[in-house]
């Protein structure tokens, strides 16, 4: 992990049609950590090359390209719709391994979690996802999948969460795990975050389910690919 300087750095490896909830919510919460303080990097094929996320095809600028990103204490990997092609890039793949070999904690936020399926960093981890691929991520044979829908669990130094807005309750508990409780508290404030939504109908155990949104035989693939690596075991 970084020894050169007092603050964390906290990476997410971006990929064109990254979900912009997924790494916009963490970015924020992370940003408001005072002690430790948290400088963020948002990472691309390219340094200050275009990244486009969605939904809005919302254009980024990555800080740092794949092959000079600084070493990382926390990575944090999005989910999207873009995620399959990311994982077909051997440069993104090369990144996910490299930098969670060092991190202090690797992430995955929603779909993120098949990312680091895909890429044998789950194994050995229980784990979880957005609701609409736990069955995906049940494909993977060394990975537990967590029961029920929690919006976030917390395996080693492993954190995985559910659908896109539990990205948000992740990083608060991430305040707590890498500043104590009382930082996370005051970023739980400073964000007002209080939630009580409009037709509570975001519970997948009481809502009524659309159909899946992606269907299994697209990971399929990955899970029978997926490899353990050095990191893959870190505790």
């Amino acid at each position: 992990m970084p020894q050169d300087s007092q603050d964390l750095v906290i990476g997410f490896p971006l990929f064109h049609d990254a979900d912009l909830l997924d790494v916009m919510a963490p970015l924020e919460a992370l940003g408001f950590l005072q002690r430790p303080r948290a400088r963020m990097t948002l990472v691309g094929p390219e340094a200050g090359k275009p990244v486009t996320l969605n939904p809005g095809e919302t254009r980024v600028l990555p800080d740092a390209g794949f092959e000079d990103c600084p070493d990382l204490d926390v990575m944090i990997v999005p989910g999207g719709m873009g995620l399959v092609k990311a994982l077909d890039d051997q440069r993104y793949v090369t990144f996910l391994r490299k930098h969670a070999r060092e991190a202090r904690y690797v992430v995955g936020v929603c779909a993120g979690a098949l990312g680091l399926a895909c890429v044998g960093l789950l194994n050995g981890h229980v784990a979880t996802t957005h609701w609409a691929f736990l069955g995906v991520l049940g494909l993977f044979p060394e990975i537990t999948v967590a029961p029920g829908y929690p919006r976030y669990v917390i395996s080693g130094n492993r954190m995985t969460t559910g659908g896109v807005t539990s990205g948000l309750d992740m990083a608060i508990a991430l305040c707590a795990l890498l500043g104590g409780d009382d930082e996370a508290r005051q970023v739980e404030l400073l964000l007002q975050y209080a939630p009580r939504p409009p037709y509570g109908a975001g519970d997948p155990s009481v809502a009524t389910r659309p159909p899946g949104l992606m269907p299994l035989t697209a990971w399929k693939p990955c899970a029978r690919t997926a490899r353990p690596s050095s990191a893959s075991s870190s505790a």
